[in-house]
């Protein structure tokens, strides 16, 4: 059962900051190489990846806050 306050998008136990989408003034001035889209396993695994090999990269989401449980279909040991 979820309290009455929360939607299913909301986690029962955190208030997540949420991120408002760049506006036209702040990324008119800004360029990247890389446009990923997806924020689940893959999607930040190739950013993290990207940034960590110095190329610029943006992550764009439907969501916007963090995730509050896991995105993959399955997990294995």
């Amino acid at each position: 059962m979820r309290p009455g306050n929360r939607t299913d998008a909301q986690s029962l136990y955190f208030n997540y900051p949420r991120f408002d989408p760049p506006g036209k003034d702040r990324a008119s001035g800004v360029a990247h190489r890389v446009v990923v889209v997806g924020a689940g396993p893959v999607g930040m695994t190739a950013a993290l990846t990207l940034a960590r090999l110095g190329i610029g990269c943006v992550l764009l989401d439907a969501k916007d806050s963090f995730n509050d449980g896991s995105r993959a279909i399955c997990l294995a040991r």
